[in-house]
């Protein structure tokens, strides 16, 4: 509670009474203004966290929807990359494939070239021992 100094005219004209009656009127006059005055910044205080409150809330939306188009793009990259590792795997399986072939033809044709050789080289040693 604020002291106020009364001026000695002033108690004079009033009287005790009175100047106890104009401390009381100018005491609830102060709180009645700071009570007003918390209700205005109160107030303020509300609409300004409102104003960020939507602005954080618009700005989460734009990251949100931004995180969601790279996330949709890096996600096309992977399956463009494993597309074409897919149709890499399938042009090596045709690959392989034609080199499991050949290999089997070259096996099959040493084969008979190792025979043919074998047997002309016991026919030249039956030729030499008899």
């Amino acid at each position: 509670m604020p002291i106020v100094n009364v001026p000695k005219a002033l108690r004079d004209k009033l009287g005790e009474e009175g100047i106890e009656a104009l401390g009381e009127l100018i005491n609830l006059a102060t709180d009645q203004a700071k009570d007003h005055v918390l209700v205005l910044a109160g107030e303020k205080y509300e609409r300004r966290l409102s104003g960020e409150g939507a602005k954080l809330n618009s700005r989460l939306a734009e990251e949100g929807a931004r995180l969601d188009r790279r996330i949709a793009e890096e996600v096309a990259k992977v399956e463009r990359k494993l597309a074409e590792k897919v149709s890499r795997h399938g042009k090596l399986a045709g690959i392989r494939t034609q080199v499991a072939d050949v290999r089997a033809d070259l096996l099959r044709w040493m084969f008979v070239f190792r025979v043919g050789q074998i047997g002309a080289v016991l026919g030249i040693l039956f030729a030499f021992f008899r």
